[in-house]
């Protein structure tokens, strides 16, 4: 399997989890606010949501990138296809 290929499925599963871990784990430190561990449980599910808004920002600007680029050479392409019978008059 391609190597960036590979990469892209980890990122994309970590931040999937890490979008369902963090809320249940911020809601639960809600729900049991009188516990010791209140303050410990809700500072983790903070990190694990900010971990996972960084990890999906990061995988939406790289697609977008990789389909901007995709779509400048179709444009390329379609252009030059275009203007190769302008050129051989």
């Amino acid at each position: 399997m391609n190597k960036f290929l590979k990469k892209g499925f980890i990122q994309v599963f970590t931040g999937i989890s890490l979008c369902f871990i963090g809320p249940v784990l911020v809601s639960q430190a809600f729900n049991n606010q009188d516990h010791t561990l209140f303050i410990v449980v809700l500072i983790i599910g903070v990190i694990f949501l900010v971990f996972a808004f960084f990890i999906v920002i990061v995988i939406v600007i790289v697609t977008v990138m990789v389909i901007d680029i995709a779509l400048v050479l179709v444009l390329v392409l379609l252009l030059s296809l275009l203007l190769l019978p302008l050129l051989q008059l």
